[in-house]
């Protein structure tokens, strides 16, 4: 992946309040997964129609100044979603969280950083998504 599409909009993502260090450098693992590919596993480029399915999708609803919804969890309503209307069916992880950082919204990486997880908590309302998609 290219990592000055980071390097531009890291900047929401809430690593570490305070930390100062150069936002391109945060996240030199990011992909398709996620933040994390997993073990012994190089990321995995990111697909532009995933990225525009998932940026439409998340439009949907208001933002929080808290991440609320799991990114995994998102990427699959965005899914169901996608296909029902004719965007991509398949939407990665990663492009879930690309999608929500280029739309301004809250991403907060899971923690503690020793789990490796690859998920994030997007800020979204979850009055909207229960409205929006009749569930959760």
């Amino acid at each position: 992946m290219d990592h000055e599409i980071l390097h531009d909009f890291a900047p929401q993502c809430r690593e570490h309040e305070g930390d100062s260090a150069e936002p391109r450098y945060r996240f030199p693992h990011f992909g398709a997964n996620g933040f994390y590919p997993g073990r012994g596993r190089a990321p995995s480029p990111l697909q532009p129609e995933q990225i525009a399915t998932a940026m439409a999708f998340l439009q949907m609803f208001r933002p929080t100044k808290h991440g609320t919804l799991s990114s995994y969890f998102l990427k699959h309503a965005a899914e169901n979603w996608g296909g029902k209307i004719g965007l991509c069916s398949y939407v990665s992880n990663g492009a879930l969280i690309l999608a929500a950082l280029m739309l301004g919204l809250v991403v907060e990486p899971h923690r503690p950083d020793w789990l490796l997880s690859p998920n994030a908590d997007i800020g979204i309302s979850r009055r909207d998504f229960r409205r929006i998609t009749g569930s959760y």
